[in-house]
């Protein structure tokens, strides 16, 4: 952040927008990001703690490489339904896994696949209702999210790059 033009921060400034990072033990001077968004009058806090103390947990939130998963029971329970949109390239994604599953479907050889039902193309957007109809109905891809098996309070450490952190 601390190398982000000036437009970064004006765009950060005119829209009011709250920059949320995640504070793991990691070679970071979180302080100098703090004072970089203070000088630029830009809202930084941590996210999932209240003292300013890195987080020394993490959740694993398990894949069902078959979609198998009810959907209901999946979105329901999914912590990031309505609260990780994404916009990307003109299109919504209604959480952070479906938008850069690409990734993890490329590093692992996977086919976890993003139908056409899982986001919403900005440019064929009639009016609101879509948009809410959108964004309160599960996408197929919940299909992949074993959301019955999240495993909270593991230790803190940095990825094997092993599929079986994942699935």
């Amino acid at each position: 952040m601390n190398k982000q033009p000036n437009e970064f921060w004006n765009a950060c400034r005119k829209n009011r927008i709250k920059i949320r990072i995640t504070h793991y033990p990691i070679k970071l001077d979180f302080e100098s990001l703090k004072n970089k968004a203070e000088n630029e009058a830009v809202s930084l806090e941590y996210w999932g703690e209240s003292n300013n103390t890195p987080i020394k947990s993490m959740w694993k939130f398990p894949f069902d490489l078959n979609g198998t998963q009810d959907l209901e029971h999946s979105w329901n329970y999914c912590s990031e339904a309505n609260n990780c949109i994404r916009l990307i390239d003109g299109k919504i994604y209604p959480c952070a896994t479906i938008s850069s599953i690409r990734h993890f479907n490329k590093y692992f050889n996977t086919n976890m696949v993003v139908s056409k039902d899982d986001v919403l193309v900005v440019d064929d957007i009639r009016n609101l209702d879509e948009i809410l109809t959108f964004l309160s109905t599960p996408p197929p891809f919940c299909r992949y999210c074993k959301r019955k098996d999240i495993t909270t309070g593991l230790k803190w450490g940095i990825s094997k790059k092993e599929i079986s952190e994942w699935v």
